[in-house]
């Protein structure tokens, strides 16, 4: 005997909710980025201030499946916070702050394949085809 199985979509609860929530945590950042004003120190290497290089950079995202937050980076301190958006309350909640500055240092770590295991076939490609076209061994500048 067949089992019919009918399959239906969840029922979506708050979705009024969600849009309210990015709106207003698309509004937060943008008025952290304006508070920061034309006078802001520029990140290294991204361009003259006031043509979008800014020091912190807010970007709204979603967290969870219902849950929608506000990520904040600091590009000069490498420093990244996470906050929920509670619509009940109105208000952000830090979820998690981290200074990534020796995160950034890693060259491997929990990665597989392992960046060595790269090298070693790019190393080993480059033997069979000697004049593969774009092919840019580590180490090589552009002169």
């Amino acid at each position: 005997m067949a089992r019919e199985f009918i399959h239906e979509n969840p029922p979506r609860s708050g979705g009024r909710a969600v849009w309210i929530s990015v709106a207003l945590l698309a509004a937060v950042g943008a008025g952290l980025l304006f508070q920061l004003g034309p006078g802001a120190p520029a990140a290294v290497g991204q361009g003259p201030p006031g043509y979008g290089a800014r020091r912190l950079l807010a970007v709204p995202g979603q967290i969870a499946r219902d849950m929608h937050g506000l990520y904040l980076i600091d590009q000069e301190t490498a420093t990244i916070c996470v906050y929920q958006y509670v619509p009940a309350s109105g208000k952000l909640r830090l979820l998690a702050s981290r200074n990534a500055a020796f995160d950034l240092k890693l060259e491997d770590y929990n990665t597989e394949p392992s960046p060595r295991a790269i090298r070693d076939l790019v190393e080993q490609q480059s033997r069979l085809q000697p004049h593969a076209p774009g092919l840019i061994r580590p180490g090589q500048g552009q002169e």
